[in-house]
C-alpha cells in the first residue's frame, strides 16, 4: 500500500518520485506510482538502509520484487523507493 507520494518537478524533463511503503508481513510486491525512466535510478530502502537492485530486488516497468529471502518485511517496517520518471 503506498502511504505517500512526492512528485518533484525539477523543471526540466524528468521529476523525481518518492513512494512510500507500510508493507504487510511477507510482502514481496511493491507496485510503483509511476515508471522509473531509468531502471539505475532507482533507490530502494528499508528502514533507511539502501539496497541493490537485481541484488536484492528486481524492477520489471513499475513492479519491485523484494528478493532478499534473508529479510521478511514486517508491518513495523519502513519502505521508501525514489526513482526519476
Amino acid at each position: 500500500m503506498v502511504l505517500n507520494i512526492d512528485a518533484i518537478s525539477g523543471g526540466g524533463a524528468s521529476d523525481f518520485r518518492r513512494d512510500l511503503f507500510t508493507p504487510s508481513i511477507g510482502q514481496t510486491i511493491f507496485v510503483l506510482s509511476a515508471t522509473p525512466a531509468d531502471p539505475d535510478s532507482v533507490g530502494f530502502y528499508v528502514n533507511s538502509v539502501k539496497y541493490e537492485l537485481n541484488v536484492h530486488f528486481t524492477l520489471l516497468v513499475a513492479t519491485i520484487t523484494w528478493n532478499n529471502v534473508a529479510f521478511v518485511m514486517s508491518n513495523t517496517d519502513q519502505i521508501e523507493i525514489n526513482y526519476v520518471v
